[in-house]
């Protein structure tokens, strides 16, 4: 768990027991309910924010801390401490926004700064931590949110 700045106020953390899943098998994508596997796994994040999460959604700049604590493989690599495989960190972090926009934040132009990292864990899970971001004083010392527009740029 990484430290928070005073600035920081977390709105909420919450743990997503298991693996995640980011692609969808061509061939067997589908489930017999009919949503994929992952479509499954982010309905899984959603349910785990609503035990947690704020009862509205927020409309303020936050940032996000992801720790994902994967299962580490059967064969090989038994020495290494840290995953430098798949999968990759960038997809790991859309699987998990993807999975909360519109329902615990309002956009990703919202997000501000986000700290994700991935490492072996027993039990594979997923920390997620909300927080608002530090607001910027007149000097625009440091803490401060960027300009809206700015962080809305793709």
């Amino acid at each position: 768990m990484s430290v928070k700045t005073k600035q920081e106020e977390v709105v909420f953390h919450f743990v997503v027991p298991g693996n995640p899943v980011l692609r969808e098998e061509t061939a067997l994508a589908c489930l017999p309910n009919g949503a994929t596997k992952k479509e499954r796994w982010q309905n899984w994040v959603r349910l785990h924010a609503l035990e947690k999460g704020p009862v509205k959604v927020l409309t303020e700049p936050i940032t996000m801390d992801i720790s994902f604590y994967l299962r580490r493989p059967r064969k090989g690599r038994k020495k290494e401490s840290a995953p430098g495989r798949s999968p990759v960190l960038d997809e790991l972090s859309r699987s998990v926004t993807e999975a909360l926009r519109g329902m615990v934040y309002a956009g990703d132009d919202l997000i501000v700064e986000k700290r994700v990292r991935k490492q072996y864990g027993d039990p594979p899970r997923v920390e997620i931590t909300i927080a608002l971001a530090p607001r910027m004083d007149q000097s625009g010392s440091a803490g401060a949110v960027p300009v809206r527009h700015l962080a809305s740029r793709h």
